[in-house]
């Protein structure tokens, strides 16, 4: 063992040895990425050969690698996020709204995750910073890099130079429309870095942007009618897992018993990260027009200028998104996390319901209440009281594969108590005998380790199937369906055509009979107006795809077409 460890020590003290592990360490997230990501066999050589020839000659430029090392600190860092990034979504860079989320995620969040990636956080640790100690490492040798090591050392990164941009051209030549260079790691995460950037200083000004706004909205509902309509934002909810949608477990044994309950089968998310899913709920905007978002305000301030009393109840932490910005429009905010008076470290969704039943008693005859829950979000096994731990056991703190039926146990549970939930929120409207609906709609989906990616959570850069279908419900009162037949009627006729959460915000107005030059009645199910239309996702650059071009595999084309959903 003495004689291995001093042939290691002799071997570190070489800096022409400690210049190829520089490298290699540098070198470790772009081979990550080869073996991961589709790409040409051109671009895989420009992919390789141009970061190849630029560390190697940078490394090359002083005697002691290690200063540059030292220098390329942040690219170390940037490589230490991608590595846990693929170990928890499989493959992708680092995509600009991974920067956001990193500022719109809380701490108890964050750390609820952080603490199931012990072995990834671990390895990274030990590349990160083993690196920088081997960095000081080599300033402090006597040895250095000689004139002809250090030569030869930029002929070859000459050559790979030469070979990259051989491999870049004709990758370019085959996709002319592909910017070669910012698809190369780690160019592509600079840049979406500053697009991150750019994107949260946009959402910083909104408050001036959108304060000239208004929607001109009036209601042509009867002033006379007591009036509810309350929007259930829910939070990773998938529609596999409720018995409503035909799975095998019993996990909606309250919503099934409603009959003026309508289910919707073809929905999908227009986006897997919460900070722009749930603006996205709130607003006009939609992934096919997203910029809109900077210069207009959301359904709360269309159903204040037309009378209603307005209310935004979340069991959500304040993260300084549009979320918030749009939250603060109501005439009543109240919030269960984030607030110093909050009831406890952990709120259950179900302690929204007194300050639902606060609000209803004391806000007059008009009123639109939005809940924010937290459904089902990680950990799931919290989001729960004891009265839901049906399926057991339920411990779902541990994140390998081998443990998934503990993941699908407590993730059941809790669609069991957003089921409990929303029956609860129904119960209370049907009681106070008010023309009211209630609209519910998670943010996006969950991967629980379904298929051989074994992928898992969701915001992963390419999303899945299991993050994109979600379910989405409308609950009619006696009284609503008494003045508005028609509304029941052509949402059980529109059930199973393919929509998107762009359908919240047009048919929650039309609801409400609420009228607007915004509201287009091609996207409210409950219109005679609606007619399907192309669905589509929000990339992380803000720009809309097709289903069929955002990064979805075979395995997720295979359960569109399974469920009977259109694809794309």
């Amino acid at each position: 063992m003495k004689h291995f460890k001093k042939k290691i020590s002799d071997w570190l003290s070489k800096q022409q040895n400690l210049y190829i592990l520089f490298t290699i360490i540098l070198m470790i997230p772009t081979c990550l990425l080869l073996y991961t990501e589709e790409m040409s066999i051109a671009m895989r050589v420009a992919y390789f050969f141009l970061p190849l020839s630029v560390y190697m000659g940078l490394l090359a430029m002083r005697q002691k690698p290690g200063i540059v090392l030292l220098w390329l600190s942040l690219l170390l860092l940037l490589g230490a996020f991608q590595e846990v990034l693929l170990y928890l979504f499989g493959n992708s860079i680092i995509a600009s709204d991974m920067f956001l989320n990193l500022f719109t995620t809380s701490t108890g969040e964050a750390s609820e995750l952080l603490g199931n990636l012990i072995p990834a956080l671990i390895l990274v640790f030990f590349v990160f910073f083993g690196a920088i100690y081997l960095a000081f490492h080599s300033v402090r040798i006597e040895d250095r890099l000689n004139a002809n090591v250090r030569k030869k050392s930029i002929i070859i990164a000459a050559c790979s130079l030469l070979i990259g941009s051989i491999g870049g051209v004709t990758a370019k030549v085959q996709e002319p429309d592909e910017n070669v260079l910012l698809n190369i790691y780690p160019v592509n995460v600079f840049y979406n870095m500053k697009f991150a950037r750019e994107s949260w200083h946009k959402s910083k000004n909104y408050r001036k942007t959108s304060e000239a706004f208004s929607f001109q909205a009036k209601s042509l509902h009867p002033s006379s009618d007591k009036e509810i309509y309350v929007l259930v934002i829910g939070e990773t909810s998938r529609s596999d897992n409720w018995s409503l949608y035909g799975y095998e477990r019993e996990t909606n044994p309250r919503l099934s018993k409603e009959k003026s309950l309508v289910c919707f089968t073809d929905v999908v998310t227009q986006c897997n990260a919460t900070h722009k899913s749930v603006p996205l709920i709130l607003s006009a905007a939609s992934a096919d027009n997203f910029e809109i978002i900077y210069s207009q305000k959301s359904i709360i301030t269309a159903f204040k200028e037309a009378g209603f009393k307005t209310a935004f109840l979340s069991n959500q932490v304040p993260n300084n998104t549009f979320t918030d910005f749009f939250s603060r429009e109501a005439d009543v905010v109240e919030l269960l996390r984030g607030d110093p008076l909050a009831i406890s470290d952990n709120p259950l969704d179900h302690d929204l319901l007194p300050l639902l039943d606060n609000f209803i008693a004391k806000s007059g005859s008009k009123q639109f209440i939005v809940l924010h829950t937290y459904g089902s979000h990680f950990n799931y096994r919290d989001r729960y009281s004891g009265k839901f731990r049906v399926f057991v056991p339920d411990n779902s703190a541990n994140l390998e594969y081998r443990h998934r039926d503990l993941l699908i146990n407590s993730y059941d549970n809790s669609i069991l108590s957003t089921d409990d939930f929303l029956a609860s929120v129904i119960d209370k409207l049907r009681n106070t005998g008010a023309v009211t609906c209630m609209f519910y709609l998670p943010d996006h989906g969950e991967d629980i380790m379904d298929d051989d990616r074994h992928r898992f959570l969701h915001a992963s850069p390419c999303p899945t199937y299991y993050q994109l279908h979600i379910p989405l419900l409308i609950w009619f009162s006696d009284e609503y369906n008494d003045r508005y037949p028609e509304a029941m009627r052509n949402a059980a006729l529109h059930r199973s055509a393919p929509i998107s959460t762009r359908a919240a915000f047009h048919t929650m107005l039309d609801l409400g009979g609420i009228t607007t030059v915004y509201l287009d009645s091609v996207f409210s199910v409950v219109s005679n107006g609606f007619s399907p239309r192309r669905r589509s996702y929000l990339n992380d650059h803000n720009l809309p795809e097709s289903l069929d071009n955002c990064g979805l595999k075979k395995e997720d084309e295979a359960m569109f077409k399974k469920r009977g959903m259109v694809f794309p």
